[in-house]
């Protein structure tokens, strides 16, 4: 199975059944799906403002 570390999803409707081995079944399912934002620390950011300034 692949694996989409960076990705994050978002599901909403009815749950009508949650099977044993853990299989969750959602009536008339939406599902959102998106792309994480990596988080950079303060000085980084600061450092990039001011290459943007300059």
């Amino acid at each position: 199975m692949d694996s989409f570390e960076g990705w994050i999803a978002a599901l909403s409707e009815k749950v009508t059944e949650i099977s044993p081995d853990g299989v969750v079944t959602l009536e008339g399912a939406n599902v959102q799906v998106f792309e994480r934002k990596q988080k950079t620390n303060p000085e980084e950011n600061e450092v990039q403002k001011s290459k943007s300034v300059a």
